[in-house]
């Protein structure tokens, strides 16, 4: 690649093609020693302006600070007799953000997303804010399911170290909203705020969402501090989901062994071994500890043995002791419910499917979990209880019936993007 030369007389044989106009920026291309340069220089009426002139060369000098693989490269700063000043950086491959967008599958914009937040979180790292990300500034090229990102035009970034020209505008449509107020000054919030408007159009998996999110604040100190941050929150996420994902496995798996008693042993261990893989997890037992308990053969489920009358304090008591532990276990159940009806890289179908085998397992778990207790129930001591008491209607269960409820009606009334 061609050499960093601060200040460089250019042949007169070099010329320039202009491809596009910005503002009072021309941008082009020039082919030097057999390679091709981006270049961007400045229109007849601004060419000979002073102030002009150190707008590109403050562009060019935050350029020289940066050297990510996601942002565009300076390689010099020169005079030329066709275009005057002329900010010379590498042609970056690929096409713009919204072309992009318009053919790629989730998978791809979801690489694309992270590529982005990188390259944004290297910017910030080095104290640079570009102030101006919106989907034209973004290159992405694609090449066998590898996917690159290149932040390009700084033409409105700014930085501590640059006391030049410290006003700021942007794009309305990505902008932060502090950004346009008088007496502002350069903070990587602003970008945050561009990067969560540029994740949410992606439409990229869940994670990225919701910190997409959490960008989108309007008080500016409510949101992450850079993209960094914004990185960092997506990893956490990215792990709390993965267990949320063994838990959802584990739900349906074990709602299946309560729905469905009739599978051997021996097909339940192979069905275990080729659908999923989880670590070891203790298993569903009697919520009263002090009870012996006893595992029934194949399921690997741990009930109460059938056990003498007692008073009725004593099964008042147990009563609370087995709800306790049942609001404990389908919270669990619960939230990988949500999850995986919030999951949208899944069909709406196979959510559905795996929702009610989920919602009949829970319901098999408070049944039996009740059976031995009603079994020892006097009828004149049911007859006296609350209606549905000891059962899935049970009124000690209505926080956990509630939000069943509410899942599955935001279920049924979500949007999904495709």
């Amino acid at each position: 690649m061609c050499q960093r030369d601060d200040m460089s007389v250019s042949a007169v044989a070099d010329h320039y093609v202009e491809t596009a106009r910005h503002g009072h920026s021309v941008l082009g291309r020039v082919a030097r020693h057999g390679v091709v340069w981006f270049a961007k220089w400045l229109d007849e009426s601004h060419r000979d302006l002073a102030e002009s002139r150190l707008r590109l060369r403050k562009e060019y000098q935050i350029l020289m600070r940066l050297n990510h693989p996601g942002v565009v490269r300076a390689s010099g700063l020169e005079e030329h007799p066709e275009t005057g000043l002329a900010l010379m950086m590498e042609l970056a491959e690929g096409e713009m953000l919204g072309d992009f967008l318009s053919h790629a599958t989730r998978a791809e914009r979801s690489a694309a997303a992270v590529r982005l937040l990188e390259a944004a979180a290297y910017i910030h790292s080095k104290g640079v804010c570009h102030l101006d990300l919106k989907p034209e500034n973004v290159m992405v090229s694609a090449k066998g399911g590898d996917v690159s990102v290149k932040i390009i035009d700084f033409g409105m970034s700014d930085c501590a170290g640059e006391a030049m020209f410290k006003s700021v505008g942007g794009n309305r449509r990505y902008g932060s909203p502090e950004q346009f107020a008088s007496g502002y000054r350069c903070d990587p919030r602003a970008d945050v705020w561009s990067l969560g408007m540029l994740v949410g159009q992606m439409r990229p998996g869940l994670t990225l969402r919701l910190v997409a999110r959490k960008a989108l604040v309007a008080d500016p100190g409510r949101r992450p501090a850079d993209a960094g941050v914004m990185l960092g929150m997506l990893r956490r996420m990215k792990r709390k989901m993965g267990m949320a994902t063994g838990a959802v496995a584990l739900s349906l798996f074990v709602a299946l062994l309560m729905f469905s008693p009739r599978h051997r042993h021996g097909e339940i261990t192979e069905m275990a071994s080729t659908v999923v893989t989880l670590p070891a997890v203790t298993s569903l037992s009697s919520p009263d500890p002090v009870a012996e308990t006893r595992d029934v053969p194949g399921l690997g489920v741990s009930f109460r043995p059938e056990a003498a009358p007692i008073g009725y304090s004593g099964l008042e008591a147990e009563h609370d002791a087995i709800v306790k532990g049942l609001l404990a276990e389908l919270k669990l159940a619960a939230d990988s419910m949500a999850i995986l009806a919030a999951d949208e890289s899944l069909p709406r179908n196979i959510r559905s499917r795996g929702i009610g085998v989920c919602v009949e397992g829970m319901n098999s778990r408070i049944s039996s979990a009740f059976d031995s207790l009603r079994a020892r129930c006097p009828d004149d001591y049911l007859s006296r209880q609350k209606p549905g008491w000891a059962t899935v209607f049970d009124p000690a269960l209505s926080a956990h019936q509630k939000r069943v409820e509410g899942i599955l009606r935001d279920f049924s009334n979500r949007a999904d993007s495709i």
